[in-house]
């Protein structure tokens, strides 16, 4: 309990094991994981290329996303980033 911040030490004072404590914390951030990966996707299906943006810098905007649902657990076919990338 010493290692978990003072907000989140009152979710975990009455387990009796680190496994519990580990369980509850992560059910408390699994339905953030899970918005958080629902609105990548939106993000990642909304992206455009601007007028004038080199297509290094779109690409990398798109990677960036991409990456960030990977460390949510969250892979996507490579059909759904090439169509996203022709779009």
């Amino acid at each position: 309990v010493m290692l978990v911040g003072p907000d989140y030490a009152p979710h975990i004072n009455y387990q009796k094991t680190a496994s519990e404590n580990w369980n509850r914390l992560y059910s408390m951030f699994q339905t953030n994981t899970s918005s958080n990966i629902a609105s990548l996707k939106s993000q990642l299906m909304m992206t455009r290329m601007s007028s004038g943006e080199k297509i290094a810098d779109y690409l990398a905007r798109l990677d960036k996303i991409i990456v960030q649902l990977a460390s949510l657990g969250d892979t996507l076919d490579d059909d759904i980033i090439t169509s996203t990338i022709v779009m």
